[in-house]
């Protein structure tokens, strides 16, 4: 319960809007709600984290 009071509250806030600020993280072309995270550099942001603010995760590799 705990969780998802803080979850609603940082959507209510619209604080998804400053992960991009972050090294390692950028928005996807032109679409505002989905995110490109860089691994290696984004180490202390567990997938966990990107759920209280609505994202899921989806893993796409590159060249392959």
């Amino acid at each position: 319960m705990f969780w998802l009071l803080v979850s609603k509250l940082l959507r209510k806030l619209h604080l998804h809007q400053l992960l991009h600020l972050i090294q390692g993280i950028n928005q996807f072309k032109n679409a505002i709600n989905i995110l490109m995270v860089n691994p290696r550099i984004t180490i202390f942001l567990s997938t966990e984290k990107f759920h209280l603010f609505g994202y899921r995760k989806k893993v796409y590799e590159v060249g392959k």
